[in-house]
């Protein structure tokens, strides 16, 4: 195996001499193709490194299964390395750093011919290259979605300027709202963007005599939109009694998208605002409500139509553990 990785090293040797050495600085479109020839001879070496490591690279002071771990940075490094030869800027150095990458492997594989320390010099010039690649794609490819990830965490919830005028405007029109006011006048106050608002249409509407009455009335007019919502987020108890309601509106509502199929090219038809329908739909199955059949019938026509078998699919599985 040692007779392998000295042969690949050689030939992976002299091609990098061949395309580094002679590099200038050249234009982006001139390199077209250019990988074929440089993969190669990364892939080349690096298999030379780590026949030569399980081979000649003693068991201590360290492990070569730990320095095997820097070989695909080490493959990824010297790509770049390579490629940065023909930049017009630091071309000198790439150069340099390719041709050490490529001693350091050939002290790595054979150094112990010579002494111990020039094949420990040769594995710390392979661990370096792959530490430093390693750390330039953490830094330029993990840390920036981090930061964003952190970010986006960091300001969840909070309300920017925009919101924050809208949520003052439900302040100012929730202090005109009296105690006989309507329920769907205060369903309309429970997706506000003032927490205090929100959190007391919400307590108002819990409070509500026969909700379950009510709610269903809300479901068979033309007042369904909050109500929906509220049904699947926000409400305070079991949603069964609801179910007869929510059928009729699940009925209801796909007739009508049945009849604007047949009429429509069923491979550009697209159906609009369905989802806080579906969305109830399945908050009441799942409490035992009675809106298996309906759901069902929604499931028949949206696998009937192009781009909407995801959903189709989603549905049946609610159905399925609904039993």
């Amino acid at each position: 195996m040692l007779m392998l990785a000295n042969l690949l090293l050689l030939l992976a040797g002299v091609a990098l001499l061949l395309v580094v050495v002679p590099a200038r600085p050249t234009r982006g479109e001139n390199m077209m193709g250019f990988h074929l020839v440089v993969i190669p001879i990364a892939l080349g070496m690096t298999l030379a490194l780590a026949l030569g490591i399980a081979v000649a690279w003693p068991a201590e002071p360290v492990s070569g299964w730990l320095l095997g771990l820097a070989l695909p940075g080490h493959l990824v490094g010297l790509v770049v390395l390579i490629f940065a030869c023909y930049d017009r800027r630091g071309a000198h150095l790439a150069k340099l750093a390719a041709l050490a990458t490529g001693l350091g492997a050939a002290a790595t594989i054979d150094g112990h011919m010579i002494a111990p320390t020039v094949q420990f010099v040769g594995g710390g010039i392979v661990a370096v290259v792959g530490a430093i690649t390693y750390g330039s794609m953490l830094w330029w490819g993990v840390v920036p979605r981090l930061r964003r990830f952190v970010a986006r965490r960091a300001s969840r919830g909070q309300l920017d300027d925009f919101q924050l005028g809208l949520a003052q405007q439900d302040r100012e029109r929730w202090q005109r709202v009296g105690a006989d006011a309507s329920l769907e006048q205060l369903l309309a106050y429970t997706r506000s963007y003032a927490t205090d608002v929100k959190e007391q249409s919400i307590a108002r509407i819990a409070a509500w005599p026969e909700l379950d009455t009510a709610m269903a009335a809300l479901l068979r007019s033309k007042g369904a939109e909050h109500a929906l919502f509220f049904i699947t987020h926000q409400y305070p108890h079991n949603r069964a009694g609801l179910g007869a309601a929510m059928a009729e509106l699940l009925d209801r509502e796909c007739a009508h998208w049945e009849q604007r199929a047949r009429a429509a090219a069923r491979q550009d038809f697209r159906l609009d605002n369905i989802m806080d329908r579906l969305d109830g739909g399945v908050a009441v199955l799942r409490d035992g409500g009675a809106v298996g059949a309906s759901l069902r019938r929604w499931q028949q026509l949206l696998a009937s139509l192009p781009h909407y078998d995801k959903l189709a699919r989603e549905i049946g599985k609610y159905l399925r553990r609904a039993g």
